[in-house]
């Protein structure tokens, strides 16, 4: 191997060492906190199920409107009156 070819096998062993090192830190923390310490009330729990509706119809929304749109670009129609 020449010198370059030594030099970019390092190089691709270093984000591979910090992918790892990542990857073994994620994992430390999701078993630390595999089990959530706080305790939710009736109330947060409904006010967080509402929000999750919400945010679900904006989503549906928003993807009936790009839908939309697509359709009027591909059918010529922008609705220009």
């Amino acid at each position: 191997m020449n010198a370059f070819h030594k030099m970019s096998a390092a190089i691709v062993q270093i984000p591979a060492a910090v992918v790892r090192s990542l990857v073994s830190q994620v994992r430390q923390v999701n078993r630390r906190y595999v089990k959530p310490e706080i305790e939710l009330t009736g109330f947060t729990k409904v006010c967080l199920f509402v929000l999750r509706i919400y945010l679900l119809a904006m989503i549906a929304l928003m993807g009936y409107f790009l839908v939309q749109q697509v359709r009027a670009i591909g059918s010529g129609s922008l609705g220009h009156g």
